[in-house]
């Protein structure tokens, strides 16, 4: 049975030298992001979300989109995949 993580993350998108901002991008992946690969993957599908046609010209080093943070909106898992458990953020009450 496939799997569905939804995620709704922060990111800073550069689309020329000299401007930028933050945005919310949503994304949904068949994994959980849990590695630095995956975390990868993820912005590279927000870069080609973002810029279809290539990335900007922009100097070395500086990248078009930084990921910032993500949070989980929802997983839907099939059989043998290891269950969310939920963990204590510091926020909690």
């Amino acid at each position: 049975m496939p799997q569905l993580w939804l995620y709704s993350t922060v990111i800073f998108v550069q689309p020329g030298e000299g401007k930028g901002g933050l945005a919310n991008h949503d994304v949904a992946i068949d994994h959980r992001i849990d590695s630095f690969e995956i975390r990868d993957a993820v912005k590279r599908s927000i870069e080609e979300d973002l810029f279809p046609d290539g990335p900007p010209d922009l100097p070395e080093h500086v990248q078009p989109v930084v990921l910032l943070s993500w949070t989980l909106l929802s997983a839907k898992q099939g059989s043998g995949v290891e269950p969310l458990t939920p963990k204590d953020n510091g926020n909690s009450h």
